[in-house]
């Protein structure tokens, strides 16, 4: 049985590595190459988790039919959504700013959003950093800022009563920023701070390796908290100019779920958040994804128990007709332990501790993720009875009964974050950003079920080709 040879803690492999997940499948008369490889233990972003059920719905269970949803425009151009959520305890609100990493133009621009997130949280003109610390606190609310390839998201937490205030608080950061020297000192210092951990962190080195050689020169492969060298030159008139520019009406996106009342809710966000200048934001296309040309890999040592392999395939963005058969595909590779993975690595041989799959798509592109947890001495077994799953996959037609199940397991999985306050929220506001409107997500379940086993058999010759891999090995 190979191993793989690592001589340097960051990035060395044998010869056997490098050519052994490329292989020529027979495909319509012609030899295509296809790659597989990848470990990495990574924990996604819920935002990225989206993708993995795309569709909408019509099988909906009694929390999906009891959901009910107000959304509209305000005079000003604001975009809002409010949802009810039965059985609901807290109430979240999301504030998304449609500002993504093809915003950051400029050698200097890299991490300039996570930077003026992390700003944003250091108080406002009312109160400072401190205060509204304290502010916060004496309701039970949490505030956090996540920054994605697509958007920055503040999301604010509370207990229904304190719903008003939380939202007041949501639209102070908004529209009363403060970005004076001390503020952009600390916000540098956080920003830094984000990049020591995420090189320290084996996860999220990984995760960020996989983006750089997926995307390459695409501004979707910069981390986003960028470098040392931009975030280091980044000065409070380039935070002044990003904000100014993008954190208008037309291009914020406020959505709201739980225990609220989703009409009367829809009124106080007009009142919160009409300070939010009118002027639409800068249009800019998102990037234009290069195709991958060959398998790509990258290993590395870090301090653990297990090694993981993550494999990813460039798919499509979230707009394309072929999104809800790449999600169902990932549903039959990953989806659950009666889905392929897990049955041809831990059912048959137990190779393995975690199998999993998820399509994570964006507004220009997505992957098809494949995540295998193992011992150090049967990564090179894994990796072969992963081509193989892979290369069966493409070949032969999945069963009937493997398309329900993975159905199934996407409703299912869905319908459980949907109970989640702050997890539909944001998704509800990301389908706005995105362009394609809440109600296809309402509607997912419909959408799921209309894949057939031609659609993933077409989806899977398609898009199962060339792969990067990144390896995390145990020292």
């Amino acid at each position: 049985m190979k191993v793989f040879a690592i001589d340097t803690a960051e990035r060395t492999a044998s010869k056997e590595l490098k050519t052994a997940y490329e292989y020529q499948p027979a495909h319509r008369g012609k030899q295509l190459p296809i790659g597989i490889g990848a470990l990495i233990c990574i924990i996604l972003l819920p935002s990225m988790f989206v993708g993995r059920t795309i569709a909408s719905g019509q099988d909906t269970c009694a929390t999906v039919s009891a959901i009910r949803v107000h959304a509209g425009f305000l005079r000003t151009g604001l975009r809002y959504i409010t949802a009810y959520i039965p059985h609901a305890t807290t109430v979240s609100i999301c504030a998304t700013v449609k500002l993504g990493a093809h915003n950051e133009r400029g050698v200097m621009s890299p991490g300039v959003r996570y930077f003026l997130a992390q700003a944003l949280l250091q108080g406002t003109r009312l109160y400072d950093a401190d205060e509204f610390a304290i502010r916060l606190a004496s309701i039970g609310a949490t505030v956090q800022a996540s920054v994605d390839m697509d958007w920055i998201d503040f999301r604010i937490t509370s207990l229904p009563e304190h719903a008003d205030t939380a939202l007041q608080y949501l639209a102070d950061i908004l529209t009363r920023p403060v970005l004076d020297d001390e503020v952009v000192k600390r916000a540098r210092i956080m920003t830094l701070r984000a990049q020591a951990t995420a090189k320290r962190t084996p996860m999220t080195w990984a995760h960020q390796m996989l983006r750089e050689l997926l995307y390459r020169r695409s501004p979707y492969a910069r981390p986003p908290w960028g470098y040392p060298r931009t975030v280091s030159h980044i000065r409070k008139q380039h935070l002044y100019e990003f904000f100014d520019a993008y954190f208008r009406s037309s291009n914020v996106i406020i959505s709201a779920a739980g225990a609220i009342n989703p009409s009367e809710f829809a009124h106080q966000i007009a009142q919160a958040f009409r300070a939010l200048p009118e002027d639409g934001a800068p249009r800019s296309k998102p990037p234009r994804y290069v195709r991958l040309l060959e398998p790509q890999y990258r290993i590395r040592q870090f301090y653990g128990e297990q090694a993981h392999i993550l494999v990813a395939f460039p798919a499509v963005e979230i707009t394309h007709p072929d999104a809800n058969a790449v999600s169902v595909l990932a549903g039959v590779i990953g989806g659950g332990m009666g889905a392929r993975l897990y049955q041809w690595l831990r059912e048959r041989n137990s190779w393995i501790y975690t199998a999993e799959a998820a399509y994570s798509p964006h507004a220009a592109c997505g992957e098809l993720i494949l995540h295998v947890a193992t011992d150090r001495e049967r990564i090179e077994a894994c990796r072969i009875a992963l081509e193989e799953m892979v290369r069966d996959l493409r070949k032969y037609p999945i069963q009937p009964q493997e398309l329900q199940r993975a159905q199934r397991y996407i409703i299912t999985s869905e319908e459980l974050a949907r109970q989640n306050p702050e997890y539909l929220a944001a998704t509800l506001a990301h389908y706005e950003a995105w362009g394609i409107g809440y109600r296809a997500y309402l509607q997912m379940y419909r959408a799921v079920l209309s894949v057939t086993l031609e659609d993933v058999q077409r989806v899977a010759q398609r898009y199962l080709r060339s792969a990067v891999m990144v390896v995390l090995l145990p020292l």
